[in-house]
């Protein structure tokens, strides 16, 4: 009967093969970071072009209009006023 002891994760390693799990995640809280404000500038510029082109459409439908560009404004300002609330919420 032969006993093996399974593989352990708990190893310590000296040298250039030194695991840092910090810098995975300092590196992933950044790229969630870029992320976040590449969705943001997109949604922003999704809004802006809705709002143009909502202009466009008060003399046919004005009420739904105007209503669109009030959503959109606010979808604009909400992206851009709290995007800072997010890049500090995140710890490094």
């Amino acid at each position: 009967m032969e006993l093996s002891c399974p593989p352990t994760e708990d190893r310590l390693v000296v040298g250039e093969e030194a695991p840092e799990p910090w810098r995975d995640d300092v590196v992933g809280m950044r790229r969630d970071l870029y992320r976040q404000v590449i969705a943001r500038t997109i949604g922003a510029i999704v809004a802006s072009v809705s709002l143009i082109a909502n202009f466009f459409l008060i003399p046919v439908y004005p009420f739904w209009a105007l209503t669109i560009i009030v959503v959109d404004a606010l979808v604009i300002w909400a992206l851009a006023a709290h995007g800072g609330e997010l890049r500090d919420s995140q710890e490094y």
